[in-house]
């Protein structure tokens, strides 16, 4: 499995906002028809028609429906009409057909402006032989595309008019873009699509994509998070095609054949501890390792390197494995002690303790009257756990780790499974500890030689994807997902009973 190689068979574009500039038009339009009809009606004062009326009622909507909603919104009822009424009827399709006459105005007056990292991003996937596709809930979208001089980089368009033939239910519903994948012959999990619209990106999420991105140019990027994203970017020029996450994922014990072939015998094994050898637990220290997987520990370190990397304190999660002859990789990789036969360390960060010391001071006292939260501090982060934290109060906690956040700004916050940290505000994480960690055993002769080394990884964390995307090209990367979820990794475990089960085969195959 290469993942150098494309991950996805297809590309699917929404066209305003993401490869067009013709947003702007559109919202101009929409603000022209909106303000001139509000301002006619007498018997009541309306406000006009702004940017957040846009993103939450009209844009990547199909025009009547916009029409619709944001005049339901304002408790007004028209009448449907027809599509034959003029643009001077007070319809639904009479102001639809208003604000096409408007938006073609704009366009002649404008022209169609892209994003030229977005065209970049677009012919590169075609270079590489993905295959793509522009959906558009607008009826323009054919002369856009013509306009803008990208009509030739699609395989297939489905947009306004063919919705309306095909009588294709709007965004948020899903069809728009399950009609591209049937029309690019691909099925939807194989599938990205690229939306800037709020109902563009439920729609994606509701029909199974693979990769849902969201593309905040001008909408809030939380808003398209919480509306189903995956991934969300300001730029397509954030993402490496080739590095893209994955949501329906191979499970390593179904596929173990196929990922044994992509490793060899020059293999250094590195595994998280909490959720992937052990179940979260609501206390961290409940956490304890059973013996049966200590001793999968024991019989695959016989076979090659085998190291522990733990956002806990590199002592802690020594004791609680008690297995000298394992590397240690503690406070995500920020210090790292070697085996009994290996005894390296290196730290890095060092001179950050000082603002650590403080930032706990002031986080012991601001979270003392949060029942439930829990402060953890570890050598080089603190860790505010809040798992047992109400509903309610977890805002609160949100609010403070940000505040003191602020005031040391040496620290840099991240979030993990119901914790949110702060660390050293250094370029350092996991990825480049398991990077260091490996090339010191390759200097070392220790069961690793030669630039074919591979890395297997395993973990469940958040954190843990920084190690899936330094080894994407140079090794195996396992997550550990009771459910599908979108992950950098190659393949899927679904707990820790699945964890040992596979390093069971793992030890077998490297004997």
């Amino acid at each position: 499995m290469n993942r150098t190689c494309m991950p996805y068979e297809a590309y699917i574009f929404d066209l305003d906002g993401v490869l067009t500039r013709t947003a702007d038009l559109h919202f101009s339009a929409w603000k022209t028809l909106f303000d001139d009809f509000l301002s006619q009606r007498k018997e009541k004062a309306y406000s006009g028609f702004s940017e957040a009326d846009y993103q939450r009622y009209v844009n990547g909507k199909p025009r009547l429906d916009g029409v619709r909603d944001f005049l339901t919104a304002r408790g007004i009822v028209l009448d449907l009409g027809t599509s034959e009424d003029g643009p001077d009827q007070e319809t639904i399709c009479g102001l639809g057909n208003r604000k096409n006459q408007l938006f073609h105005e704009q366009m002649q007056h404008h022209g169609v402006a892209t994003y030229s990292e977005a065209i970049k991003f677009l012919r590169t996937v075609r270079d590489k032989g993905g295959r793509t596709a522009a959906v558009s809930s607008s009826k323009n979208a054919q002369s856009v595309l013509k306009n803008a001089g990208i009509e030739t980089l699609f395989d297939a368009r489905v947009d306004g008019e063919m919705g309306e033939q095909l009588k294709l239910p709007g965004k948020p519903a899903p069809d728009y873009f399950v009609e591209a994948a049937r029309r690019l012959q691909i099925k939807p999990e194989q599938c990205v699509v690229f939306e800037d619209a709020i109902a563009g990106v439920e729609a994606a999420r509701r029909g199974g994509f693979g990769l849902v991105v969201g593309v905040a140019r001008e909408t809030d990027p939380v808003a398209l998070s919480e509306a189903g994203a995956d991934v969300v970017v300001e730029e397509l020029t954030q993402l490496p095609i080739e590095c893209l996450p994955r949501r329906h994922l191979p499970l390593a014990l179904d596929e173990f054949p196929r990922l044994a072939k992509r490793l060899n015998r020059r293999v250094c094994v590195a595994l998280d501890y909490d959720g992937t050898l052990t179940p979260i637990v609501a206390d961290p220290e409940d956490a304890i390792l059973s013996e049966d997987m200590r001793e999968r520990l024991v019989q695959l370190a016989r076979c090659c390197p085998v190291a522990i990397v733990s956002g806990r304190d590199v002592n802690n999660v020594r004791q609680l494995v008690q297995l000298p002859q394992l590397y240690y990789v503690g406070s995500h990789g920020f210090d790292i002690n070697g085996s009994d036969t290996d005894p390296l360390q290196h730290q890095t960060a060092q001179e950050f303790l000082p603002a650590l010391d403080a930032a706990e001071s002031d986080l012991r006292e601001r979270l003392r009257n949060i029942e439930g939260a829990q402060l953890e501090r570890k050598r080089f982060s603190l860790a505010v756990h809040y798992r047992n934290v109400a509903a309610p109060d977890r805002e609160r906690i949100d609010q403070v780790v940000n505040q003191v956040a602020q005031e040391y700004r040496e620290l840099r916050r991240t979030t993990g499974k119901k914790v949110i940290e702060l660390r050293p505000g250094v370029d350092w994480d996991k990825g480049k500890a398991v990077h260091w960690l490996l090339q010191r055993l390759q200097r070392n002769d220790l069961q690793l030689y030669g630039k074919s080394a591979r890395v297997l990884y395993i973990g469940d964390d958040v954190t843990d994807e920084d190690v899936f995307r330094s080894i994407i090209d140079e090794g195996v990367g396992v997550v550990v997902a009771d459910a599908e979820r979108v992950s950098l990794a190659h393949f899927r475990l679904r707990n820790p009973d699945e964890v040992a089960q596979f390093l069971g085969q793992l030890t077998h195959a490297l004997k």
